[in-house]
């Protein structure tokens, strides 16, 4: 039902006042009568007490006139009209009357249709402020409830981020970041969600899904909203944040919450298959002041997904940070960097085995070393492999322990690493083999058209580029002979096609395998093959 505007007649005549009473038509312009008052003063009074909407004064008053009335009445109530009821013609006093903020002027003898008409004209201006007051005050509602969303999120985002200072005084923080936080227990809880490419072994750029964020908000307000004092919820690439405030008394309460939260989220991610995650949890603080804190305690908790696994939240209560020794050493390096530059597969493979199997039980204990033991790892075979000529960038390294964090065990995780190492060192391998090959294929293709000339070891090592005492080393392991000695076949080969298919003479076949001396290549093709070349073609008619 709407509210009605209420009226205060003052003027110094009772009469008068009783005449208007009568003449307003209160039910059908919806007005409430507020009272009365018959002098200046009297009505100043009542105006504070009575918070009319609508002023009806004659002006001419004891004490106060009505246009100075009308002013002092503004300036204790701005919102309300006032009609000015006057035995002189409107002219005299409309200048003055203005700058009063009077809205009409009624002139003695007053009638009923007048007054009424004046009531319903002003009746309407008093609707349409009213319904531009509204609105701007809706304006101004929404205008404030975006500021207290954008204020609570840069918060969150700014935990998140690890990014500026927490006011001390809670009533300025509220009053600054848009929260409604009380004295009591104050945390944060992380999930992190990933897109493994196991194939691959890397994270895919999981796209932001907002179904995925409304499923897990829609979760946390059923198991918050009756719990805490006040929480905020934001999504970020693929990290859900959430922070909260609640009654001292309520911790157990809280930690039943993220079980039933893990295991709802649980049930509702079924439908992403593409997708894991890992709930982490804060400590609690009793102050506010912590809240960032909280933050990094749970995004430290996400980090340690191969250690916990994903069956249940990851909490800071059940983590100790204490001292721990260095899991790589001293000897454990000098290891892995002979072991890198021996490209030797199968040791390597079990150096990694053995090295993960005696980290177990100090991740269990301290998991927070786990991105640690990585981040040197990855580096240490990094800076080892670049001597190497194998150059992997710092964004690969940041990739690949990005993928190893987001595995569900040890197990899996050593198997990946050691499946990283090993593909690096194989291809090196290969390459390396493949580039050993390919100086021994021209070497042999240039003997092929150029046996029947004066070939030297100069010449062919010419070729590849390469010093005769490491080419001559490099042909022999590859082939399982020295040069001198292909070359040699080679003629020898030429030689008994001639010899077989050629009606040439034994001077003429040794001039065209390359031997300028007929006597010379018959003991060398007799030595090779165990017959002289004449006897050779006489076989092989």
């Amino acid at each position: 039902m709407k509210e009605k505007y209420k009226v205060l007649i003052a003027d110094d005549e009772k009469r008068v006042v009783k005449l208007i009473k009568n003449l307003v038509d209160w039910e059908k312009l919806g007005l409430e009568y507020a009272g009365e008052a018959y002098d200046g003063q009297e009505a100043l009074k009542k105006v504070k007490e009575l918070h009319p909407d609508i002023l009806i004064t004659d002006i001419k008053m004891p004490g106060v006139d009505g246009l100075v009335l009308a002013r002092k009445v503004q300036e204790i109530q701005e919102k309300i009209s006032v009609i000015i009821i006057s035995g002189y013609k409107v002219f005299d006093y409309a200048y003055d009357a203005l700058k009063s903020g009077v809205i009409d002027f009624l002139i003695k003898p007053i009638n009923a249709s007048d007054l009424n008409n004046s009531l319903a004209r002003l009746l309407k201006i008093k609707e349409s402020q009213r319904i531009e007051r509204s609105d701007i005050g809706k304006k101004q509602q929404k205008l404030e409830e975006e500021f207290t969303k954008l204020a609570r999120n840069q918060f969150l985002f700014n935990c998140l981020h690890q990014i500026g200072d927490c006011e001390r005084d809670l009533e300025q923080f509220n009053r600054q970041n848009g929260f409604r936080f009380r004295e009591g227990l104050y945390g944060a809880f992380l999930i992190r969600i990933f897109c493994p490419d196991h194939a691959g072994r890397r994270l895919l750029e999981a796209q932001e899904s907002p179904s995925v964020s409304y499923k897990v908000y829609n979760i946390a307000e059923r198991l918050l909203s009756d719990l805490c004092y006040d929480w905020a919820m934001i999504e970020e690439k693929n990290v859900i944040e959430c922070i909260y405030n609640i009654p001292a008394g309520k911790k157990e309460d809280m930690k039943k919450a993220f079980l039933k939260l893990h295991s709802d989220w649980a049930s509702a991610l079924l439908v992403y298959p593409e997708m894991e995650s890992i709930l982490g949890v804060g400590r609690f603080y009793e102050s506010h002041m912590g809240i960032g804190e909280s933050v990094r305690d749970a995004f430290a908790c996400t980090r340690m997904k191969p250690v916990f696994g994903t069956s249940k939240p990851v909490s800071a209560e059940r983590i100790q940070l204490k001292e721990a020794a260095p899991m790589l050493t001293k000897l454990w390096i000098h290891n892995f960097d002979v072991m890198i530059h021996d490209y030797q597969i199968g040791p390597m493979e079990e150096f990694l085995d053995q090295s993960f199997t005696e980290w177990a039980p100090q991740l269990y204990q301290c998991p927070w070393q786990l991105e640690i033991l990585l981040t040197e790892l990855l580096n240490q075979f990094r800076e080892e492999v670049k001597k190497d000529g194998i150059k992997i960038l710092p964004e690969e390294i940041t990739a690949q322990k990005e993928y190893f964090l987001a595995l569900n065990s040890l197990d899996k995780l050593k198997q990946a690493v050691r499946e990283y190492i090993i593909q690096i060192m194989s291809g090196y391998i290969e390459n390396m083999n493949s580039r050993h090959k390919q100086p021994i294929t021209i070497a042999i293709e240039y003997i092929e058209k150029h046996y029947a000339e004066p070939v030297s070891l100069e010449d062919i090592c010419a070729q590849v580029d390469l010093s005769y005492h490491y080419f001559s080393g490099l042909f022999k392991q590859e082939t399982g002979g020295n040069i001198t000695d292909y070359l040699i076949q080679v003629r020898i080969d030429h030689a008994k096609r001639l010899l077989k298919d050629t009606t040439k003479n034994i001077s003429e076949i040794a001039e065209l395998c390359g031997y300028s001396d007929a006597r010379h290549f018959s003991r060398l093709f007799a030595k090779r093959v165990g017959i002289k070349p004449q006897e050779y073609r006489r076989m092989n008619a």
